[in-house]
């Protein structure tokens, strides 16, 4: 079987060092920052309205499946079985926020950087195109 190699946007972040425990995400997807901003109000919904509601296990059950769900549809890809396996997102780590808050705190400002660098690169390719198109006229 022949193989095609080209990049495809996607790229690779390992999780608290663990080369074997990886996220993969298109930062290309020109859709993304909108599907993140869909996801940040998504959470948001929801953890208001947990804050009204008893949390019982049932709940924080359902609520931790549902957060999952959402954060991998905006993504494309499952990223938070390699982020959070089995435990629910909501639990507490040692400084008090919970995993979902301490993940994305730290994810976030890096998958930034490589969505800022495709803009740029985007952005030199059609400045080039235009001025391009412009010699012919």
């Amino acid at each position: 079987m022949k193989t095609i190699n080209f990049d495809n946007g996607v790229r690779e972040y390992a999780l608290n060092g663990d080369e074997k425990n990886v996220i993969r995400v298109n930062v290309s997807d020109v859709n993304l920052m909108h599907r993140l901003a869909q996801l940040e109000n998504k959470v948001n919904e929801m953890l208001g309205s947990a804050q009204t509601d008893e949390l019982t296990g049932e709940a924080l059950f359902k609520l931790d499946t549902e957060l999952k769900a959402a954060v991998n549809e905006a993504f494309g890809a499952d990223i938070c079985t390699p982020a959070f396996g089995t435990v629910n997102c909501l639990s507490p780590v040692s400084d008090g926020r919970t995993i979902f808050e301490s993940f994305f705190e730290a994810f976030l400002p890096a998958i930034k950087e490589d969505i800022e660098s495709f803009a740029k690169v985007r952005a030199e390719k059609a400045a080039a195109y235009v001025s391009a198109a412009e010699e012919f006229e």
